[in-house]
C-alpha cells in the first residue's frame, strides 16, 4: 500500500525515569536527536513506564536493539534498574533475575541491549541478559551523569544507525570519542559480548 511503511523498526527506547519528577528525560532527547541525525520510521519510542509493561515491552519486542534509559543501583545485594513511579517518585527495582525465561524463543531476544544507568555494567546483570540470548551489552561501570550519557549515546547511535557499523565498531568510536573531548567523563561505559568483557584495548 502507497504510504504505508514496511520498513523493520531497528531500536526500541525504553525510558523508566520520570520526567514529571526530574523534569528531563534522556530516552526523549535521544529520540528527538534521533529524528535530526537518522530516521524516525525505524525507532519506537512508547510513552509507557512501570515495571511490568517494561519487562512486558522487552519480551514482546521484535527490535535488533534496545536502549533503557533508567536509574541503576549496585551494592552487596546486587545490581538493579530503578523504575520511577510518577505519583510518589519511589522506584521499583529490576533485578538481574527478572529477565530469566523472558524470551522463550531466543530467536526474538534483542542483538544489543544499552543499559544508559549508572552502576548497570556489572557482571550479575550482564550475566543474565546473556544468558536470555542478548549477544551484545553496553552499560557504564560506575556511576554516570546525564549530560555524558546523552553525549556517548548520541555518538554511538550516529555510527550504528546513521553509519551502519557494527555495535562494537560503534562503542569504539563513541567510547574515544568521549575520551578525546570530555576526557573526565563519568560512567566507565563497557562492552560485553556474550557476557564477557571486550575492553577497548586489548590487554
Amino acid at each position: 500500500m502507497l504510504g504505508v511503511s514496511t520498513v523493520k523498526k531497528s531500536l526500541l527506547i525504553l525510558e523508566l525515569t520520570s520526567e514529571k519528577i526530574e523534569k528531563k528525560s534522556e530516552g526523549w532527547l535521544l529520540f528527538e536527536l534521533i529524528k535530526i541525525l537518522w530516521n524516525e520510521s525505524r525507532v519506537e519510542f512508547p510513552n509507557s513506564v512501570g515495571k511490568t509493561n517494561f519487562l512486558d515491552a522487552l519480551k514482546n519486542t521484535e527490535h535488533r536493539y534496545v536502549h533503557v534509559s533508567s536509574h541503576g543501583y549496585s551494592g552487596v545485594r546486587g545490581t538493579s534498574l530503578q523504575v520511577q513511579r510518577k505519583r510518589n517518585g519511589r522506584f521499583m527495582k529490576i533485578k538481574p533475575e527478572d529477565f530469566k525465561g523472558l524470551w522463550e524463543n531466543h530467536k526474538k531476544t534483542p542483538k544489543l541491549i544499552v543499559l544508559s544507568a549508572c552502576d548497570a555494567g556489572h557482571q550479575d546483570m550482564i550475566k543474565a541478559l546473556a544468558k536470555e540470548g542478548v549477544k551484545h551489552v553496553i552499560a557504564p561501570l560506575h556511576t554516570t551523569f546525564w549530560d555524558y550519557t546523552a553525549a556517548f549515546s548520541i555518538l554511538f547511535y550516529k555510527s550504528l544507525l546513521g553509519g551502519g557499523h557494527s555495535p562494537w565498531v560503534s562503542y569504539r568510536k563513541a567510547q574515544l570519542g568521549m575520551d578525546a573531548a570530555f576526557p573526565d567523563s563519568t560512567g566507565k561505559w563497557r562492552f560485553y559480548e556474550w557476557g564477557e568483557y571486550i575492553p577497548l584495548i586489548k590487554e
